[in-house]
């Protein structure tokens, strides 16, 4: 039974009590996965959940020491119901949230939910969110769950971010009437020509009106809250490890990584198996080339049946930095292109003035730069000593430091999103908007769309087929159309890149009868170090650049 198998970690010494006739186990305040366990459990069970504090049930505790199993195959030192191995709770609650479990080490146990969503990101929340929406509106019972891999909601967010709330805007139209972390709209949008001494205005594409800097991490938390208040069940701290297939090779769900295996494989005695997490519908929201949605789009062939073209990645390196007051404006956005990068390693630089002096200053590197010597983290070093950006964070100190991939390929490289048994939404799929340089919005708008979809399939008995319908008429579709020349234009390089991309922005507005197509994958895009010469990259100073090591103490 599910209860033997908690690994409870005490984060208070006020314990709560789950009591029956004559047996309990004792709990303290948890963090998820346990206590919508615990709820569920006290719910299908009937039994009175007793508290020997004031403490809320669901409050926070002071630290986060999630177990990374969430149900075990072998008993733990806590307390347990004594039912048998072998129960399922179908008889309790719908067969929708069945416990199934076995005695048998090497196998699984199984969760089943109507929905299993696999990343708490924007686009996965935002599916959650909505497909609730629309539960309620039509008093239909159907069970969410969202899997994340971070230790809570955020861990795995970088922050710092200019936000376009249209798809908020249409997912929680009362935003602005509640206590969200979206507080400083953009006040200034510049973009910038960098050479190595100087700096030139040019015109902003970004068109950032109405637009605001926030820390997404925390925007992340806060749709996770509403997420739970509509019933969501959010499970951090577990990454899906494996797709699950049935004999048809159907998407049944995901299962989570054993636990307790040493290097080279063997299983150590604390090993513990990870838990089937079954849906009848599984969406991927895992972002920019997660590993399932790649196996995923192998498996059935998504990119080859709409004809897209490979996807291209950068790489993005981040800090935020607390600066002196008198230099900080809330607000002001910048961006640049040019040095350090070569003109024919396509890239660019941002600067983000979020609220409490802070400051997030990051570069972007494409993944196709063609000299192998090339360092995205050391161009970003040297990006910190341009005079223009060195008088901003002289003085200053780093908070966090970050990075990351983005997908930038655009329309040419969105596969078909639709595979039997579930959906590829958000960066999953691909729908950043290159020239915006923002994803956010269509993440979560593809998140929506494919909730929708997902249930007309399960109450109406419709098809998931209809998700890839909904895209190609929504908004996401119209921007990324409009934007799909501008990547594959700096192919040329950076000043005929340039070019195109203002004719294209400006004169033809994203109606050019061309489609331009991606050159090489970037791995082929390198060439051969015999071309090239090493790059010698100046030893960090300590106060504006910094070695790998004191970047990674400071990883978000």
């Amino acid at each position: 039974m599910v209860l033997r198998f908690f690994s409870l970690s005490i984060s208070s010494s006020k314990s709560k009590r789950l009591t029956t006739n004559n047996y309990f186990f004792t709990t303290t305040t948890t963090t998820p996965p346990f206590k919508f366990l615990l709820r569920y459990l006290s719910t299908a069970a009937q039994l009175p959940l007793q508290s020997q504090s004031n403490n809320n049930f669901n409050s926070t505790p002071s630290i986060v020491p999630l177990t990374r199993s969430l149900l075990s195959p072998r008993p733990c030192p806590c307390p347990f119901l004594p039912l048998n191995n072998n129960t399922t709770f179908g008889s309790l609650r719908p067969t929708s949230r069945c416990f199934t479990t076995t005695d048998q080490s090497h196998h699984r146990d199984s969760i089943n939910y109507d929905v299993v969503i696999v990343g708490a990101g924007p686009a996965g929340l935002s599916a959650a969110i909505r497909l609730k929406q629309l539960c309620r509106q039509n008093d239909v019972d159907l069970s969410v769950c969202v899997v994340e891999k971070g230790a809570q909601l955020g861990a795995h967010i970088i922050s710092g971010n200019v936000f376009e709330p249209r798809a908020l805007d249409e997912l929680l139209p009362q935003w602005k009437q509640e206590e969200v972390p979206i507080s400083v709209p953009v006040s200034s949008d510049k973009f910038w020509l960098l050479t190595r001494d100087r700096a030139f205005s040019l015109p902003s594409p970004f068109d950032n009106k109405g637009n605001y800097v926030i820390s997404l991490s925390q925007l992340v938390r806060w749709l996770g809250i509403k997420a739970e208040e509509l019933g969501v069940e959010i499970y951090p701290g577990f990454a899906a490890s494996e797709i699950l297939y049935d004999s048809n090779r159907k998407v049944v769900g995901i299962a989570t990584n054993d636990m307790g295996v040493a290097k080279d494989g063997s299983k150590r005695e604390t090993f513990q198996r990870g838990v089937e997490l079954k849906g009848r519908i599984t969406l991927l929201a895992e972002g920019c080339r997660g590993s399932l949605s790649q196996k995923i789009m192998g498996d059935y062939n998504l990119r080859e049946k709409v004809q897209a073209q490979h996807q291209t990645y950068a790489l993005g390196i981040k800090e935020v930095w607390e600066i002196d007051e008198s230099k900080h404006t809330p607000g002001s956005v910048l961006h640049t292109i040019g040095w350090p990068l070569d003109h024919k390693t396509y890239g660019g630089s941002f600067l983000y003035h979020m609220k409490d002096r802070q400051v997030s200053v990051g570069l972007v590197v494409a993944l196709d730069y063609h000299n192998p010597y090339l360092n995205p983290y050391e161009e970003f070093q040297k990006l910190k000593h341009h005079p223009a950006i060195k008088r901003l964070l002289e003085g200053g100190t780093v908070i966090q430091y970050g990075a990351r991939t983005l997908n930038e390929g655009g329309l040419q490289s969105i596969p078909y999103p639709v595979f039997p048994g579930g959906a590829l939404i958000g960066c999953s799929a691909g729908f950043l908007n290159v020239p915006k340089i923002k994803g956010t919005h269509t993440a979560m708008k593809s998140g929506m769309l494919a909730a929708e979809a997902t249930y007309g399939a399960l109450h109406e008995g419709t098809s998931m087929e209809i998700y890839w319908e909904k895209l190609n008429k929504s908004w996401i579709w119209d921007e990324l159309y409009r934007a799909r020349n501008f990547r594959p234009a700096f192919k040329y390089g950076l000043i005929p890149g340039l070019a195109f991309s203002a004719l294209e922005h400006y004169i033809l507005r994203g109606r050019s009868p061309l489609t331009l197509k991606h050159g090489k994958p970037d791995h082929g895009a390198t060439e051969a170090a015999s071309l090239h010469s090493p790059i010698q990259y100046a030893k960090p100073d300590g106060m504006l650049s910094f070695d790998v090591p004191t970047s990674l103490y400071r990883l978000v």
